[in-house]
């Protein structure tokens, strides 16, 4: 038994690191053709790091920090703020389904993607990218950030003894590159599948180690 869970727990982190290793192996390695630019370059900020809003029971579901998980939204803690506050909390910007969210501290450097078209409010900690699609595919630019080469970027303008964070002026002067946009989407094909290959080889070993 102490063998057959050891065995699926290394199975479960086996899938883990393939889909890491694919990942990184793209942006530790851009092609010759790849662009290089800072990130506000063509993405543009909305920052709603410092405000805490008043949470109600019911409403327009808010996303914290807490929420933003690295490459996905997790939904609890579910909190909400007034149906009729929506429009004066929401001034510094309205996201659209498909942005990237990303976390400036406690944790730093989460990221996910904005799934749902429905209102969303945003607080603490969170600044949302809307990237020029001109320039970049929403879904590249998770991945991108998501990257470990992007990652370490960030954290090394981290600041903080305790809690670790980044000033949106360091943030948006890191460096990224990126091909052209053809070329974008035949990576994101690539990398969807095998994040949905990554998450059915992790439910049968997360099953597989409950079982036993």
């Amino acid at each position: 038994i102490d063998k057959a869970k050891e065995n699926a727990e290394k199975n479960l982190q086996n899938a883990k690191e393939l889909f890491e290793s694919y990942l990184n192996g793209i942006f530790a390695n851009p092609g010759e053709d790849w662009e290089e630019c800072k990130l506000n370059d063509y993405v543009k900020f909305i920052d709603y790091r410092g405000r805490t809003p008043k949470k109600t029971e019911t409403g327009i579901r808010l996303i914290t920090a807490k929420n933003i998980k690295k490459g996905y939204l997790q939904r609890k803690p579910e909190e909400f703020i007034a149906t009729d506050n929506y429009e004066s909390w929401m001034t510094r910007g309205i996201p659209e389904k498909g942005d990237i969210l990303f976390t400036t501290e406690a944790p730093l450097a989460n990221v996910a993607q904005l799934d749902t078209a429905e209102k969303i409010a945003f607080a603490q900690r969170t600044i949302i990218f809307q990237p020029n699609s001109k320039y970049f595919n929403q879904t590249f630019l998770k991945y991108l950030l998501l990257s470990n080469p992007i990652q370490v970027k960030i954290l090394d303008k981290g600041t903080g003894a305790t809690v670790k964070g980044i000033k949106s002026r360091l943030l948006k002067k890191i460096s990224i590159s990126f091909p052209n946009i053809t070329e974008q989407k035949q990576i994101v094909t690539k990398l969807d599948a095998l994040s949905a290959e990554t998450k059915r080889l992790e439910k049968i070993y997360q099953q597989k180690i409950a079982d036993v």
